[in-house]
């Protein structure tokens, strides 16, 4: 179903811009491609959190992930299915249960700081496929999940009732930015603990 959705598009994008070359109709597929699995995933997703009668408290969750995953990246799963699969558990799951718990005050803030040191050690993320090479970049997106994440540590504080639904997003930003998470979805992780101390003899 994608792919015939996708080559329907781009014969119309062929047949209206002939000028186009080989390696920008590429990456237009390429991106037409996501685009696909970013609306019928989410479609699925937000169903399955209405079945559960979890939507509004979802959404919550998915604003304040959006915004770390957007500073923060993260690995992806290997391949489609894999995505579906862990996209659905993880997602859904680890909002709808910490929800449920209700962690006390002190167990969030505990979570919170544990988030934090990952964020500062690990974020933003380091692909194979996307790869961190600009030092100045690099640097501008980890102060950006430092920010956030202190503006988290007030919302937290301040809003009791969706701290939960908070510290969710920044377990599932952590889970995907950690080495661990790169094993989950059977990527390699391109950070190098090494690289760092023999960076900071210098």
């Amino acid at each position: 179903m994608k792919e015939k959705v996708v080559n329907i598009i781009m014969k119309s994008i062929k047949s209206n811009n002939p000028n186009l070359s080989d390696t920008k109709l590429e990456e237009i597929k390429y991106g037409l491609y996501g685009l696909y699995t970013l609306i019928t995933k989410t479609t699925v997703i937000i169903l399955l959190s209405i079945l559960l009668g979890f939507i509004k408290e979802f959404i919550i969750f998915f604003i304040f992930y959006g915004l770390l995953r957007g500073v923060g990246y993260g690995t992806h799963a290997k391949s489609n299915l894999a995505c579906w699969l862990f996209s659905t558990v993880l997602i859904i799951g680890i909002p709808y249960i910490i929800y449920n718990l209700n962690p006390s005050s002190k167990i969030i803030i505990l979570l919170w700081l544990l988030c934090f040191i990952n964020y500062l050690i690990f974020c933003p993320a380091d692909t194979e496929k996307r790869p961190m090479i600009n030092k100045m970049r690099k640097l501008k997106f980890k102060l950006a999940i430092i920010l956030l994440s202190l503006v988290y540590l007030l919302l937290i504080i301040k809003f009791k009732d969706i701290s939960n639904l908070i510290i969710s997003a920044m377990l599932l930003e952590a889970l995907l930015t950690n080495p661990l998470g790169y094993i989950l979805m059977g990527q390699k992780s391109r950070f190098k603990l090494c690289y760092i101390f023999k960076q900071n003899k210098k």
